[in-house]
């Protein structure tokens, strides 16, 4: 394997990482505001 054909694969792997890192962000943050929305729509229903 040449020196540019192992630098183009680890830039490869390196930008798997992030996508994958930020897919991960986003999904916990959908789950975080998913939930804060429940808790606000049930003490919501409390009130009411």
């Amino acid at each position: 394997m040449t020196q540019k054909e192992e630098e183009d694969m680890y830039s490869q792997a390196y930008i798997n990482d992030i996508y994958y890192i930020i897919t991960n962000i986003i999904t916990y943050t959908d789950e975080l505001t998913r939930r804060q929305y429940e808790s606000i729509m049930n003490y919501l229903g409390e009130i009411a």
